[in-house]
């Protein structure tokens, strides 16, 4: 009797250690989650920071649109001034100055009237320094420019509304997901409604001249109704939706195996379940399965090779690189989000409870091992 008390309490034992164990190796609170906030301001310089503050807190309405006539051409800009605590040579402030406008790119997409021109050397072309006061032109095509700052606010107006309505229409219920909100974003972006610019993907004919901005995501249109974008449109909109519902969402610059333009390419990363998942709405709007690249991780495999391989971010701060300014993004996850099964039947259920399940095994498993050997101790 006192041999099967003795079992008995080891098996109890057993199996509340086996249980704490389980559950603390499954445990990963202890890790610190993943924060964007603020995440690549963080890694401009002082002088850095003055700029993109500056550049976010610009008003069209008191920016006037300039324009220049050089031989027979005209080019629209604006002007920038303001005083940095450290200005250096012109060099090392006009790559300061790119450094900031290219992270207005990647964290703002309403910033999108600065960007008629992708390549930051276009953009910036020169900056003037004296003693600590800094100036410098952002250039603008002409489709952006040629009605004015007036009509200019109010195209960004009219994307801020557009966005909004966007939004308005996905009708979440209460009980949706974050999981279940990126999806719907995906689903979105790779509709109907949107197309990969013909000019860029064929190599000819005119490229619409805001296929990189959430103002063609969402407002300008081609001939065929059809919003024309190109990857850092797709990654502009969904960071645009993901902001406004409050999902934590950045976008990377680098280069992709597949992509148009020499391999330049843009995507998001985004925060889901406190990991880090990359997103390519590109090319799941333009390849077969519109969900192989949703919320993937480094080493998700498609078309042979890892995500981590065909997606590089920039990293470089070789000044002679088209985005040069080598800010370092979160590593992703190894492997992608675990989506549950589409039917919401018996395998869902086995996802969900995995772990306890696991936990019900290991712990059958030791209280009969315990058990047959207080059988034998008996004999």
């Amino acid at each position: 009797m006192k041999t099967r008390s003795t079992v008995f309490a080891a098996t109890v034992a057993a199996i509340v250690l086996a249980a704490s164990f389980v559950m603390i190796v499954s445990d990963d609170s202890s890790a610190s989650d993943p924060v964007f906030s603020g995440y690549y301001y963080n890694q401009l310089n002082t002088d850095e920071k003055a700029v993109y503050d500056k550049l976010e807190s610009l008003d069209l309405n008191s920016t006037p649109i300039q324009s220049d006539v050089v031989g027979g051409a005209t080019y629209y800009h604006i002007t920038v001034s303001l005083t940095m605590s450290s200005a250096g040579s012109s060099d090392v402030v006009l790559k300061e100055v790119r450094n900031a406008w290219l992270a207005t790119k990647m964290v703002d997409p309403m910033a999108w009237w600065a960007w008629s021109y992708d390549d930051p050397a276009a953009a910036i072309p020169s900056v003037d320094v004296s003693s600590s006061t800094v100036s410098f032109k952002i250039m603008m095509t002409k489709q952006y420019a040629e009605g004015g700052a007036t009509a200019l606010k109010g195209m960004v107006t009219d994307t801020a509304a557009a966005i909004d309505a966007a939004v308005s229409g996905f009708d979440f219920s209460s009980t949706a997901s974050t999981a279940d909100k990126i999806k719907a974003i995906n689903s979105y972006l790779c509709g109907s409604d949107f197309k990969y610019d013909p000019a860029v993907s064929s190599g000819s004919g005119d490229k619409c001249p805001y296929n990189g901005t959430v103002y063609g995501a969402f407002v300008n249109t081609g001939a065929d109704g059809k919003h024309i974008l190109v990857c850092s449109g797709y990654a502009a909109a969904f960071q645009a939706i993901c902001d406004k519902l409050g999902i934590p969402c950045l976008t990377v610059f680098g280069t992709a195996a597949g992509s148009s333009s020499n391999d330049l390419h843009a995507w998001n990363i985004v925060i889901l379940e406190s990991k880090v998942y990359g997103v390519d709405v590109t090319f799941d709007a333009t390849g077969k399965d519109s969900t192989a690249y949703l919320c993937v991780g480094a080493y998700t495999v498609n078309n042979g090779v890892t995500f981590s391989q065909s997606h590089q971010p920039f990293v470089s701060n070789n000044t002679d690189d088209l985005y040069m300014g080598g800010f370092v993004s979160y590593d992703l996850e190894d492997s992608g989000y675990p989506w549950p099964a589409e039917d919401g039947g018996i395998v869902v259920k086995l996802t969900e409870f995995a772990p306890w399940i696991v936990i019900g095994l290991i712990c059958a498993l030791l209280a009969y091992v315990l058990y047959s050997i207080g059988k034998k101790g008996e004999q």
